[in-house]
C-alpha cells in the first residue's frame, strides 16, 4: 500500500511539473533545454565545446574507425537541432549520385533530413526536434544525440561505399533496407 502511495505522489508531481512547464513562455523552455543539454554533456565526459551564446556544442564523436566528426546541437527557441556531416571533399563527378542517394535516404527516415552542398562539397544530417518534446521530458536529450548519432554512422558508411567503392546508389539503398530488416528481427 505504501508503495501504491508513493507511485501515486510521483505521478502527480510529475505531471504537475509538466502541467507548469507548459505555462512558462518559449524563451524559458530554451533556457531549460539548454541546461539539461549542458548538464547532460558534462556528466557524459565528452569532449565538448560549449558556445553559450549561440546556444550550442560541439562534441567530438567517433563515426567509424578511426574517423572521428564534429556534431554540432543547437537549441533555439523552437527546435533542438543536430547537425553533422557524413560525407566531405566528394568528387564533383559522383556528384549526381550524391544526390539520388541523399533523395533516397530524404525518403526512407523518420527523422531529420540528408543535405547535399554542392559548393562546399560536403553532405550533412540534420536532425530537428520540437523544443517542447525535451523540455517536458529532459532525458528525450540523450535519445535524440543517440538516434542522430546512430543514423549519422549509417549514412556515413553508405556515403564512403559510394565515393571509395564507387557503389550505385539503389545498390547501396538495397543494402540498407536489408540490414535494416535483419535488425529489426
Amino acid at each position: 500500500m505504501k508503495k501504491r502511495l508513493i507511485d501515486f505522489w510521483y505521478k502527480i508531481k510529475f505531471t504537475t511539473q509538466r502541467l507548469y512547464r507548459i505555462l512558462l513562455p518559449p524563451k524559458k523552455r530554451q533556457e531549460k533545454v539548454w541546461s539539461d543539454l549542458i548538464k547532460l554533456c558534462r556528466n557524459s565526459n565528452w569532449r565538448v565545446g560549449i558556445f553559450e551564446s549561440e546556444h550550442y556544442v560541439e562534441i567530438e564523436f567517433q563515426i567509424a574507425d578511426g574517423e572521428v566528426e564534429k556534431y554540432l546541437y543547437f537549441v533555439g527557441v523552437s527546435s533542438l537541432t543536430c547537425r553533422a556531416r557524413v560525407a566531405v571533399d566528394i568528387d564533383e563527378e559522383r556528384m549526381t549520385d550524391v544526390f539520388i542517394l541523399a533523395q533516397h535516404f530524404n525518403n526512407l527516415l523518420n527523422y531529420g533530413d540528408v543535405v547535399v552542398n554542392v559548393s562546399s562539397r560536403f553532405v550533412e544530417y540534420t536532425f530537428m526536434r520540437d523544443i517542447l518534446i525535451p523540455y517536458l521530458y529532459s532525458g528525450d536529450i540523450y535519445d535524440q544525440l543517440l538516434l542522430h548519432h546512430n543514423t549519422s554512422k549509417d549514412l556515413y558508411a553508405s556515403f564512403q561505399r559510394l565515393s571509395m567503392e564507387g557503389v550505385e546508389p539503389a545498390l547501396i539503398i538495397a543494402d540498407f533496407l536489408e540490414e535494416k530488416r535483419v535488425k529489426e528481427d
